[in-house]
């Protein structure tokens, strides 16, 4: 005789047995810097699952936080991260420790036939170059890794205020003989912040991110590259090798470096202990004239009060430094096809156009000539940096 217990059991256990389990719904973990760039793409995520079926989630962090999780979940093969977004910096480890899928992998993964790849030839080439292309040591070409989700440079935040008050103007021009304008050489920038820091009325002419982390190294790339210096004789960042040349102690180095330098007396902040997120907080809410920002950290500058008073420019002198982010996708990733689909359905134009209407910097020329993207304050300081970027 069966029991009470058997009796509830047994048609549960055979209904489970003659009938298919319900599929678990896939989900993808997007690891990236908390910046403009990521939420923009998490806007669009309910769009993206329900069109789907799959379950995106992401996780921002702060960027040293992000490469350490990042990093570790790479070295230990656990795959808790589908899809990690970090910088070209990363490209030499992540690629000789074979921790991601390359682009001919994601090809096999899914064809051209089911996604096209025409949208290739509308990316800046030099942001492609700089951030989805790496060259193992001992090969004659590099390998296409992955490709960029985002392109940033850094541009140049100025107080409109200050640059418009008449009481200024009119001093400026007494002092040094022409109107008073945004730098557009580097001897400019260095006049203009000289001339807005007073004490006395708590005005800076500019404020520097110098901290750990390598803030202070970006930030003084920006006036090595742009006065004709640089780091290594090279085209892009993840070339070179013991032979290449070293520009560290140029002539040009050694000014921009002077330079630099003399900047500290025109500070606003603690030089040592300023980053990104630090820097942009103190240019809203101190009376300072400029400052060179990273172009992710600025979209949200916008939703600040002071919004209207902050203009965009290119940074002085001919040349702007490229960065951008990369989709590199975990070649420990439990579901590597759709976090590929995932990628591609970024790629296409109109995705691109809402995503930078939201933040995101794109590293498509064709988005720039959009008018709702035109209308955007930065947006052509953004452009014209990346045409003329270098890496």
């Amino acid at each position: 005789m069966m029991t009470r217990r058997e009796l509830i059991v047994t048609p549960v256990v055979l209904l489970s047995v003659g009938c298919r389990p319900l599929s678990k719904q896939v989900e993808i973990t997007i690891l990236g810097e908390d910046s403009s760039n990521l939420k923009a793409m998490e806007s669009l995520n309910a769009r993206y699952e329900q069109k789907t079926g799959v379950k995106v989630r992401f996780v921002r962090d702060p960027f040293d936080v992000a490469l350490q999780k990042a990093n570790q979940d790479l070295a230990s093969r656990g795959g808790q991260f589908d899809i990690i977004c970090q910088y070209a910096a990363s490209l030499a480890p992540y690629v000789n420790n074979d921790y991601v899928l390359t682009l001919d992998d994601m090809n096999r993964l899914v064809q051209a036939d089911e996604v096209s790849r025409a949208f290739e030839a509308d990316f800046f080439p030099g942001v492609w170059r700089e951030t989805g292309f790496f060259r193992k040591a001992g090969e004659s070409k590099p390998t296409r890794v992955a490709y960029p989700f985002a392109a940033t440079t850094m541009l140049l935040a100025y107080n409109r205020d200050m640059f418009s008050d008449p009481e200024l103007r009119q001093k400026f021009t007494a002092n040094h003989g022409r109107d008073l304008a945004v730098p557009q050489t580097w001897e400019e920038f260095s006049v203009l912040a000289e001339f807005f820091t007073d004490p006395e009325r708590g005005t800076f002419g500019v404020v520097i991110e110098g901290g750990p982390g390598g803030y202070l190294y970006w930030e003084w790339c920006n006036y090595a590259f742009g006065m004709n210096g640089g780091v290594m004789k090279k085209e892009s960042g993840w070339e070179g090798d013991q032979n290449t040349q070293i520009l560290l102690d140029s002539e040009a180095n050694v000014a921009a470096t002077s330079l630099f330098v003399s900047m500290r007396r025109f500070n606003a902040g603690d030089f040592f202990a300023v980053g990104s997120a630090e820097k942009r907080e103190i240019f809203l809410k101190q009376k300072v004239a400029m400052a060179i920002m990273w172009s992710d950290y600025i979209p949200d500058m916008l939703a600040s009060p002071k919004a209207a008073q902050i203009g965009f420019a290119p940074i002085p002198g001919a040349k702007s430094m490229l960065g951008g982010a990369t989709f590199f996708l975990n070649k420990a990733s439990k579901h590597p096809a759709e976090a590929s689909r995932y990628v591609l359905s970024l790629m296409r134009p109109e995705q691109q156009i809402e995503l930078a209407k939201r933040g995101l910097g794109s590293p498509f020329r064709s988005v720039y000539e959009n008018q709702e993207i035109k209308a955007i304050p930065y947006s052509a300081a953004l452009r014209e940096s990346l045409v003329r970027g270098v890496y």
